[in-house]
């Protein structure tokens, strides 16, 4: 049995969204507030110089490097201070406002030819606009924290001639935006979710300095050394910075309205028609929303397919059904009536430029890094490169391990102290609380946590577990614990007591980042498969589980992320994973 699709109804552009006059009184307010702390700043810092300023007495600094302490002296550069910080401070207020939880109603607003095939371009011009900005910022403010307002010039040995630096810095801008083009940082295949948006800016800046180094010795150019090292530090930081406040919006777009999304028709055999549907909406921040559905003739449709509320068709309807749904791109999950001549046919079919085909294989939870395609006699073959649990990257996260361990260990050493002492007067007991772990290729290990419950905890856990609350069906987890003390509660909720890890660490049984270190009753419920690729990394302090819910997600869940992770580790994973592990630790996100 197949359904029909339902005629379309012709697209209606909504009226654009009003500001809210609270979030523009609060930006005001914040920003009123930084100008006032600026102004402190300065009056603490040297009152003379705030005099001087007031009175509009303000000489131009010499044309040199000039020390930091002269910079408060110079009004451009306090302003473009100001830009700076209001602007960070802005972007922190939108990044709480848009990061709230998601409503429990999602508002789906009707199809427009700019939110269906022109929401690409659209979205990157932004992008570009916000980038340009950050650039903009980034040469301005390095000329004038190293030169003051005044003109200065650079010598162009070669010809012995001057070139004044806002022109320099004009290029230096212009040829950072070429390249973020050239890398596809603004390309819309990496918007959304994953690492390498990021990670294409950052390669961006670093061939734009290489250029720009290239050019200043063949052309034997006398540019400020400071001016380089001011400018792409800063520029680097507004760049990543203005990409994570677009993907927060983004990401909300696409998950309440159902905006700036892919829509797609995903056709083949219903159980890989199945799948593919789960893993996309399951990932909703990537960005694709499934809009019909196309069966072979004479399949049932299951159950979860006619829950989505879509067309089911036959897929010999396919194509119509694309233009009647508004769908831009056919998912071809795989069936045995999708041979490569109908699939070649059915991309014919497809309207050029409009239109997109993408091939679902049957893999699933595997990077992006791993994956590559190469043509081969009219053949696409997708090559997927092996998980590496060895060599140069191994050493490198293990020197990044005992480097980090050992350097917070000891600017944590007097925090330590107090904690200890806080652990004794609050209840008897020792400080530190040991059990036994599973670790790297299955071996077991004493973990180090501050203990933050009673001495006799365990032997009350089978009188607590009718009054479990949260966790799931393997983790125990009660979410007001009466075990917990109350110097532990504060531990627990801000993380504090997983901080003796750290020894862990720098000992060698245990990584910053890795798979949760489990108990051996928890390895019981593993299956063989899942055993033998589990431990072939050390369990971290944090991971994928801890940023993703920690114990408020299902244990098939968290199996899937440890899981994930073994496959798909690298240094810049597990950088981006610490970087979002500040985040939840602050938000006290499944923290019990």
């Amino acid at each position: 049995m197949v359904s029909s699709p339902a005629k379309s109804q012709p697209p209606s552009a909504g009226s654009p969204a009003k500001v809210p006059l609270g979030v523009v009184a609060r930006f005001a307010f914040y920003v009123a507030g930084l100008g006032l702390a600026i102004l402190l700043v300065v009056a603490l810092w040297s009152p003379a110089v705030l005099r001087r300023w007031l009175k509009g007495t303000y000489q131009g600094m010499v044309t040199e490097a000039r020390p930091w302490r002269q910079l408060a002296s110079d009004p451009p550069t306090l302003v473009w201070l100001a830009i700076g910080l209001a602007a960070l401070l802005f972007s922190a207020i939108g990044l709480k406002v848009t990061g709230r939880r998601r409503p429990t109603r999602t508002t789906v607003l009707p199809p427009t030819k700019v939110t269906v095939f022109k929401w690409r371009r659209v979205y990157a011009t932004r992008v570009g606009i916000t980038d340009l900005i950050s650039t903009l910022w980034a040469v301005l403010g390095a000329q004038l924290i190293w030169f003051g307002a005044q003109t200065h010039y650079v010598l162009l040995v070669g010809d012995h001639r001057y070139l004044p630096y806002r022109w320099v810095s004009l290029a230096m801008a212009v040829g950072w935006m070429v390249l973020l083009q050239a890398v596809g940082s603004r390309d819309p295949l990496v918007y959304g979710e994953g690492i390498t948006e990021y990670q294409r800016v950052v390669v961006g800046t670093m061939w734009w300095f290489a250029v720009v180094v290239t050019l200043t010795v063949m052309f034997k150019i006398d540019f400020a050394r400071g001016y380089l090292l001011v400018v792409f530090p800063c520029g680097l930081l507004a760049l990543l910075i203005s990409r994570k406040v677009w993907r927060v919006w983004l990401v909300q777009k696409r998950q309440h309205q159902q905006l700036y999304t892919t829509r797609a028709l995903v056709a083949g055999s219903a159980d890989r028609v199945v799948a593919v549907v789960e893993e996309l909406r399951r990932n909703s921040a990537a960005g694709y929303s499934v809009n019909a559905v196309a069966l072979p003739q004479g399949e049932t449709p299951p159950p979860q397919l006619l829950d989505l509320g879509v067309p089911v068709v036959t897929l010999e309807q396919t194509i119509d059904t694309m233009h009647q749904v508004w769908a831009d791109s056919l998912v071809v999950a795989g069936a045995p009536e999708l041979d490569p001549e109908a699939v070649k046919n059915l991309s014919w079919q497809l309207r050029p430029g409009i239109e997109h085909l993408i091939m679902a294989p049957s893999m699933v939870d595997i990077a992006g890094p791993r994956v590559a395609t190469r043509p081969v006699a009219g053949l696409s073959l997708i090559h997927i490169e092996s998980p590496r649990f060895s060599g140069a990257e191994a050493l490198l996260k293990r020197a990044f391990d005992l480097v980090t361990s050992a350097v917070a260990l000891i600017l944590l050493a007097v925090p330590f102290a107090v904690i200890a002492v806080l652990i004794k007067l609050g209840s008897k007991g020792p400080v530190l609380f040991k059990q036994e772990r599973v670790g790297l290729h299955g071996e077991t290990f004493r973990m180090l946590k501050f203990r933050s419950m009673v001495v006799n905890a365990e032997q009350l856990l089978d009188q607590l577990d009718q009054d479990r609350d949260a966790g799931n069906e393997v983790l125990f987890k009660i979410k007001d614990d009466p075990r917990v003390t109350k110097v532990g509660r504060v531990l627990r909720r801000f993380s504090i007591d997983e901080l003796p890890q750290l020894l862990n660490v720098f000992g060698g049984s245990m990584s910053l980042v890795g798979p949760r270190p489990p108990l051996p009753v928890e390895v019981e419920q593993y299956t063989a498969s899942q055993v033998a690729r589990r431990f072939l990394v050390k369990p971290g302090i944090t991971g994928l589980w801890q940023v993703s819910g920690r114990s408020d997600l299902s244990w098939d869940a968290s199996i899937r992320l440890d899981l994930y992770y073994v496959e798909n580790w690298s240094l810049l994973t597990d950088l981006q994973i610490l970087f979002r592990t500040v985040k939840v630790v602050f938000g006290g996100e499944g923290a019990y």
